[in-house]
């Protein structure tokens, strides 16, 4: 069946074509109602006139959320990719603990539960030297036992928080940093206090001053440290959800 030839004048079919493109184009006049609809978003009117927003409008509508959908997704999957995996944080969790149990070793010599200290490499007079300096005693309490305690911390915060703790708990990685970093820094000024002011070598206290510079590199050389720096400041101090 031949369709008929629109009618360029006005009239019973134009009010039909325009009536229609409400409500869903009937096959008789979806040749004409199509051009019609992409005009603009003024043609479009429901069957009562009431004006109806085009697909133009609606794109325009629902753009600045989409884009913010978008770029909420995107910066969570980059901040997922920035976290350490569970694999290295329990690796970075295992060298904290050789580093706890080497400095409750030395604790113990230090408050006189070990007589003479194992050390194979400097013999065990020379690391009794260090670990009895007058810069050991300079403090209330044994400085191993406060390594000792560090390294616990230091373990606890490493393995707390999700996969995501980047983005949902920035400032648990910032305080696991500062002890990481803390500890490495204490590790290289004990080393330089062997070497400079005691004169004397101590085997467990270089392992300890190991474990803690290889942590604090690797914290810092992560991306997850800057991932965190910049949750803080796109979220106003606080994680994501």
């Amino acid at each position: 069946m031949r369709l008929p030839a629109p009618n360029r004048g006005g009239g019973p079919v134009k009010d039909s074509i325009l009536s229609n493109c409400g409500a869903g184009p009937t096959p008789k006049v979806r040749w004409a109602c199509r051009p019609s609809c992409s005009r603009t978003a003024a043609d479009v009117r429901s069957r009562d006139g009431s004006r109806l927003p085009g697909r133009r409008e609606m794109v325009r509508f629902g753009h600045r959320s989409f884009r913010a959908t978008l770029e909420r997704h995107i910066f969570k999957l980059a901040m997922a990719s920035s976290c350490f995996s569970w694999r290295e944080r329990a690796l970075l969790a295992a060298l904290a603990f050789l580093g706890l149990a080497v400095s409750l070793y030395l604790a113990a010599n230090q408050v006189g539960m070990i007589t003479s200290p194992w050390d194979p490499v400097f013999g065990p007079m020379s690391s009794l030297r260090v670990l009895h300096s007058s810069l050991s005693r300079a403090l209330p309490v044994p400085d191993a036992l406060l390594g000792a305690f560090a390294y616990a911390l230091e373990i606890v915060l490493d393995l707390a928080g999700g996969a995501e703790r980047s983005r949902t708990h920035p400032r648990l990685v910032l305080a696991f940093a500062a002890v990481a970093f803390a500890l490495g820094a204490t590790g290289v000024g004990l080393v330089l206090v062997q070497a400079l002011v005691v004169r004397a070598g101590c085997s467990l206290c270089l392992v300890s001053a190991v474990v803690s510079v290889t942590i604090a590199i690797a914290v810092a050389v992560s991306r997850e440290l800057p991932a965190a720096v910049r949750t803080v400041f796109r979220t106003g101090h606080h994680g994501e959800a």
